[in-house]
């Protein structure tokens, strides 16, 4: 959820070359790297997290439009962490950023860590997404504000979307920055690179670009592992009336059933409820900011509130404060609730707002009827404020350009993990069940207790590195996620389960 859009997670079928400067590439991968690689260096601090891991960096320039190669010339960033092992395996692990809009040089070294057994014999390759970090990014600033006066306040953000839009045509032609272009220019870079086959990891939105690529280059693709799945035809963000409500409604159900929640949160659910309905009519409220220290006047709205739970149900460490701060707001406390709000709003400012709404605007908006739209904007609160900020932007915003078969769920045969979070928001394990009916070679893997991103949980690294090493899912052991679930309540600010008295 970033300033332009609160509550927020989200031609063609010819092979893309691409261009280096005095280099003609073997569009299949010769196995000889047409790239020179350097260190990342810090110049840049974008990058400053890469060089703590040795990253090698390098550039590769594909066209904007392919039916134009004359015409504007894109460089991609592209960042590599090498294999631990002197005799690396020659198939590499590329990372594809969520979002859509994160940038995968920036994002990537976060998951190292959970990475770190594929990283013993395999390169790790970071690839910003055309319109993100290095890669021609389509960004506009929002403006600076430290205040908490709009925190809890879902503003309009059309004009500033407008203004953006102004600005990002003098340098992208935003048609084409949808994910079908951005799957070819991974596998230009992936030539340039010098890989004849590669693994994939995808989280979150970047779990569609992996189906995507799957899709338009199967013949190059070893493994897939997806987090967080979102294949075509979600239509984000209609799913949010289902996935948020059924993931709100979880953390009641777990509240009511442990007698240390219940015995603190007596009634949560309705008195959450009846709160909720009662800011229809906006109020104004004195309020610490956790930033400055100083009280401020801050507007609580029933949406606002409503997208501020919607975006803490993402992470599930925060769900374990979400109880505790819904009881403390019902009698008047915001101060635990502002600070998740602003903690996720800080985790979400490298979102590339540009590249964000010429591919949802696209592939998800476009593909929304009326009817579904009234249906869900009656369901959830979430769901109607997101459709209307959404319509209101891609009424506008220059409509992207997919092929004939976008819509068609991806087959193939080729060995695919799918992961997702029992209790996730936005891609709840109903869209990995849905992907699954056309991968006939896959495995559906729901970790208990989690939210959105499973990848850092428990054993699920070691389940993920023995399946890439394996290339194969038979024999992949994943008992040891059953003993997985969700972090404990805090029932009291000093902690789950201890009482302030």
């Amino acid at each position: 959820m970033n300033r332009w859009s609160r509550g927020v997670l989200w031609g063609l079928l010819a092979l893309w070359g691409f261009v280096l400067p005095g280099c003609k590439s073997d569009e299949k991968g010769s196995g000889e790297s047409l790239v020179a690689w350097s260190s990342c260096g810090d110049e840049d601090k974008s990058l400053r997290a890469l060089t703590s891991v040795n990253a090698q960096c390098t550039t590769v320039q594909v066209p904007e439009n392919p039916d134009k190669p004359e015409g504007r010339i894109l460089t991609l960033r592209v960042a590599k962490i090498p294999a631990v092992s002197p005799n690396p395996e020659p198939d590499p692990l590329f990372v594809l950023a969520g979002g859509p809009g994160q940038s995968a040089t920036q994002v990537g070294p976060q998951l190292l860590p959970f990475l770190s057994g594929i990283n013993e014999k395999r390169d790790i390759i970071l690839v910003d997404q055309r319109g993100t970090g290095g890669s021609n990014l389509l960004q506009c600033d929002p403006p600076d504000d430290d205040s908490l006066k709009n925190l809890f306040v879902v503003k309009d953000t059309t004009q500033d979307a407008q203004d953006c839009l102004k600005t990002l045509k003098e340098k992208a032609d935003l048609r084409y920055y949808t994910t079908p272009f951005a799957v070819d220019d991974l596998d230009a870079v992936r030539a340039a690179l010098g890989y004849s086959s590669i693994n994939l990891w995808g989280g979150s939105y970047g779990t569609r670009a992996a189906l995507e690529y799957l899709r338009r280059h199967e013949d190059r693709v070893r493994t897939v592992v997806l987090d967080g799945v979102a294949p075509v035809g979600m239509r984000l963000p209609l799913n949010v009336a289902q996935d948020g409500t059924k993931a709100m409604e979880s953390v009641f159900d777990t509240c009511e059933s442990l007698p240390s929640c219940q015995e603190a949160f007596p009634d949560l659910r309705s008195r959450t409820s009846q709160w909720l309905t009662s800011l229809e009519t906006p109020v104004d409220i004195a309020l610490n900011n956790p930033r400055t220290g100083k009280k401020e006047t801050v507007t609580l709205t029933a949406m606002g509130i409503a997208q501020t739970i919607q975006s803490v149900l993402y992470v599930s460490e925060l769900v374990a404060l979400l109880p505790l701060a819904l009881h403390k707001a019902v009698y008047g406390d915001l101060s635990t609730m502002a600070t998740l709000a602003l903690t996720m709003g800080e985790g979400q400012e490298g979102l590339a707002v540009g590249m964000h709404l010429s591919v949802v605007c696209a592939e998800d908006v476009q593909f929304i009827k009326d009817v579904d739209a009234q249906a869900a904007s009656k369901e959830s609160r979430v769901a109607r404020g997101m459709l209307e900020e959404y319509r209101s932007k891609c009424a506008f915003w220059p409509t992207g350009i997919l092929p004939d078969d976008f819509l068609t769920p991806v087959a193939s045969d080729k060995p695919v993990l799918l992961l997702s979070g029992e209790f996730d928001p936005v891609t709840a394990p109903r869209w990995a069940e849905k992907a699954s009916e056309t991968l006939s070679n896959s495995l559906q893997v729901v970790v208990p207790g989690t939210g959105h991103g499973t990848t850092p949980r428990g054993c699920v690294p070691k389940v993920i590195a023995a399946f890439v090493e394996s290339g194969t899912l038979d024999g992949i052991d994943t008992k040891c996620v059953e003993l997985l679930g969700r972090s404990p309540f805090f029932v009291s600010n000093a902690g789950p389960g201890v009482s302030n008295d």
